[in-house]
């Protein structure tokens, strides 16, 4: 698991290092005062590491820049990826696949390019999704097809429902723009587990 600790640099920007921990490890990391500071946080992050260590050195980055962003999100985008197809989802191009942290996928679920599953979410089995983005608390149903969707949150798509295939059927029910994207509105409430 990675905890996140926000600090604020010289130039008065969040800076956010990606501590990698057990769930039984709690870490702290010490803030300290003065202009700089995301340069002085280094040292515990390198406390960290001799405290617990590990095998593989991409497991702590310190992160100075977005670039150093970019690449500690990659890294833990691959992992999060790499986890969810041990446990039997298909992605098609996992490196254009985004699934945060919070999301539940069951097996055979099939992602493909251009996906984005947000939050907490969660997918059923035999769920097919393409080229959409599924915003937080949004629950597909087993079975379901979403192709070139955008659901706000809180949205409960049935199971077996198929969006964004059959764009006259879809324009009945929901926003469709003229490039074929099928647009849920934010749902009631948030659906229950």
């Amino acid at each position: 698991m990675l905890r996140h600790h926000p600090d604020i640099g010289e130039d008065g920007h969040e800076v956010r290092i990606a501590v990698p921990t057990g769930d039984d490890v709690p870490v702290q990391m010490p803030r300290q005062p003065g202009p700089g500071r995301s340069s002085q946080i280094q040292p515990d992050v390198v406390a960290v590491g001799t405290q617990h260590p590990v095998e593989d050195p991409g497991e702590i980055l310190g992160v100075n820049d977005r670039v150093h962003l970019a690449a500690a999100e990659t890294v833990m985008r691959r992992r999060v990826n790499e986890r969810w197809m041990r446990e039997g989802v298909t992605m098609v191009d996992p490196e254009a696949t985004y699934v945060e942290v919070g999301v539940e996928l069951a097996p055979d679920v099939r992602l493909l390019p251009g996906t984005f599953l947000e939050g907490r979410t969660t997918v059923a089995e035999g769920a097919v999704i393409e080229e959409s983005i599924v915003m937080d608390h949004t629950l597909v149903g087993r079975g379901a097809r979403l192709r070139r969707v955008i659901a706000d949150r809180y949205n409960v798509i049935a199971d077996h429902d198929a969006i964004g295939v059959d764009l006259a059927k879809d324009a009945q029910l929901y926003q469709v723009d003229p490039s074929g994207v099928v647009v849920l509105p934010r749902g009631l409430t948030r659906y229950a587990v």
